[in-house]
């Protein structure tokens, strides 16, 4: 008999997440270390710390399907995505696992970026693909419209940060196309379990 996740075991991977990317950025200050107050780190010290490059330039490049998501451009793209975290390990449900979703966001904001912007060349990178699908997930899982309007206005902001910016616009689509996706197939496994 399997037991359902808790809501303390989605803030813990939520939390080891938020670690994971303020380590990373810390990194980043590191070997950037003339850079002031935002810190942006250059495209050769995110390619260090594991951005994604599109196109990619041999198959071990494909390993940064799973790094670049940890990787932020400046302390305000890092704060602006840890606040996105925070609501989202408020907000997530008692009994489901953050795991699925988390993982299916990780993979398709990665291969979205490689298919969709293929045509030009980017350093792709940040957390904001892999909140829409955590989003996308949530929003999925709200039963009452008041529950759907926090991860409507936030996956709004962050959708609407990706596609008006210069940043990865393919990374924001995969990520809310991934969180519908992996919220159906949860539902479906509940359905036929």
């Amino acid at each position: 008999m399997s037991q359902a996740p808790s809501k303390r075991s989605a803030t813990i991977i939520l939390g080891m997440i938020a670690l994971l990317w303020l380590l990373v950025f810390a990194a980043g200050v590191v070997l950037s270390p003339s850079q002031q107050l935002p810190f942006d780190l250059g495209a050769q010290v995110l390619l260090r710390l594991g951005a994604l490059r599109v196109p990619i330039e041999s198959p071990g490049d494909l390993a940064r399907l799973l790094t670049c998501w940890l990787v932020h451009i400046n302390l305000w793209h890092l704060l602006g995505n840890l606040a996105v975290l925070v609501v989202i390990a408020w907000r997530w449900p008692h009994r489901q696992s953050v795991l699925f979703p988390l993982i299916v966001g990780v993979l398709l904001t990665g291969v979205a970026s490689l298919w969709l912007s293929s045509s030009r060349s980017m350093v792709s990178c940040g957390g904001s693909g892999v909140l829409l699908a955590l989003l996308g997930s949530l929003l999925r899982q709200s039963e009452t419209w008041q529950a759907r309007v926090t991860p409507v206005l936030l996956a709004t902001l962050l959708l609407g940060g990706g596609l008006w910016s210069s940043g990865d616009w393919a990374a924001h689509v995969g990520g809310l196309l991934a969180g519908g996706v992996a919220a159906l197939l949860v539902q479906r496994r509940k359905t036929t379990g």
